[in-house]
């Protein structure tokens, strides 16, 4: 029996295979169609048609996410792709009809140049209207999956929806966004609509306490293993999932049964407690928030897109920031790429794919144990794996592929960025 549900089995992929490289050539020969056409037909040199394909390619995913954020059925998302895909086409037909058909007569050189303005021109147009992040239809899935199974629909931040939204585009249409944007558009919506909560996931006491069911369990853990820990580790971002993990233990050291070193660890790019100040400012963006005692980089600072987007926040949990302005919480930053390499290593080993917040940590850990093993020490190392990175699998491949790269503050961002936080 097993042998015959191995052999449909290999059946199955074997016209799965062929399926898909029967769409796959599909595609390409329609692709060469078309290039013989323009060049073979039509007698020109067209080095534009990559941007028509562009083109098509952003209406399109801009189309479908505006049909799923509609509540439009799924099975009809191909309805709106065709009428985008028709929409592109009347634009080929007006820049042929309109530049193409004068040149037709000229020579390659001509061509080629003319061409190549239209190449640029496109660009820059496509990079106006929809910015330099990458896009992609996962929201069709995504949206029509969980989402939607309880009620919600997700937008991007920034977005035009509200009037932070909107000004931060205004000012800069490629902004990559930060937790600091989302705040300020959420409570924004909250504060306008009555029938509308604001519910508060990170940073403030009452998130944090809730959080320590983390530590807690750990530390239980522990004693049932008649151990302790040595040195506990957790990224940090606005400081929630960190306090969840390492307060239970801080409590053991305040109360004097342990002596743990606890240490923090956030993204070079973002290192509000190893750079920040220590400062009233704002939770979020455009100042609607109250004002709390906590390191911070300056509620105006947009870190860089870096794929540990939960580490993207300019403060840091009043809590978390006491602890460590009194030094009973050490804190360091490191570059996402070590961070990448020590995910992929406990990944290798441990079967599990981290979260790219959650390398950060594990990039620490991995510090800690090789100057361990350099002076034959032992501790125990408790270190937060705060999620999966199933969802952040483009972020592995950037990194494997070598397009992933270091970008740690400077001096005069962290400056400028400062220089608006109030004076209190």
């Amino acid at each position: 029996m097993d042998q015959r549900l191995e052999g449909v089995a290999a059946v199955a992929h074997a016209v799965n295979v062929l399926l898909s490289g029967i769409f796959h050539a599909s595609v390409l020969f329609l692709v060469a169609a078309g290039l013989q056409v323009v060049f073979g037909v039509q007698k020109i040199f067209n080095l534009a048609c990559g941007s028509f394909y562009a083109l098509g390619a952003y209406v399109g995913v801009s189309v479908v996410g505006w049909y799923v954020g509609a509540g439009g059925p799924p099975a009809l998302f191909i309805v709106p792709l065709a009428l985008a895909g028709l929409a592109v086409g009347a634009v080929g037909v007006v820049v042929e009809r309109g530049l193409l058909r004068f040149v037709y007569d000229r020579d390659e050189t001509f061509q080629l140049l003319m061409t190549f303005a239209i190449v640029l021109m496109m660009e820059d147009a496509i990079r106006l209207t929809w910015g330099t992040a990458p896009r992609s239809t996962a929201g069709l899935y995504l949206t029509y999956g969980q989402v939607r199974v309880f009620g919600a629909t997700v937008h991007p931040s920034p977005s035009d929806l509200t009037v932070a939204g909107r000004a931060i585009l205004a000012a800069d249409p490629d902004s990559p966004g930060s937790l600091g944007i989302a705040i300020s558009e959420a409570v924004e919506i909250a504060a306008q609509d009555p029938t509308t909560r604001y519910s508060l996931g990170s940073v403030l006491n009452h998130v944090l306490m809730h959080q320590t069911v983390i530590g807690l369990e750990a530390r239980k853990q522990l004693e049932k293993a008649d151990d302790a820990a040595d040195i506990v580790i957790g990224c940090a971002g606005g400081g929630s999932n960190f306090a969840g993990l390492a307060f239970p233990f801080l409590r053991e050291k305040l109360a004097g049964n342990q002596d743990p070193t606890i240490l923090a660890v956030e993204p070079s790019s973002c290192p509000t407690l190893t750079r920040g100040e220590y400062r009233y400012d704002f939770g979020d963006t455009a100042g609607l928030t109250p004002l709390m005692k906590m390191y911070t980089l300056g509620h105006d600072f947009v870190p860089s897109p870096i794929h540990a987007g939960g580490l993207r926040y300019h403060g840091m949990a009043p809590l978390v920031s006491h602890a460590v302005h009194e030094g009973l919480i050490e804190a360091t930053a490191l570059h996402q790429r070590e961070c990448f390499e020590a995910a992929l290593e406990f990944a290798r080993t441990q079967g599990v794919v981290p979260a790219p917040e959650s390398s950060h940590a594990l990039a620490q850990a991995r510090r800690e144990a090789l100057a361990a093993a350099e002076t034959g020490a032992e501790p125990v190392i408790v270190v937060g794996l705060s999620g999966h990175g199933l969802l952040e699998l483009g972020a592995y491949d950037a990194f494997l592929g070598g397009r992933l790269e270091d970008d740690p503050l400077s001096d005069e961002d962290l400056a400028a960025a400062l220089a608006g936080v109030p004076a209190v």
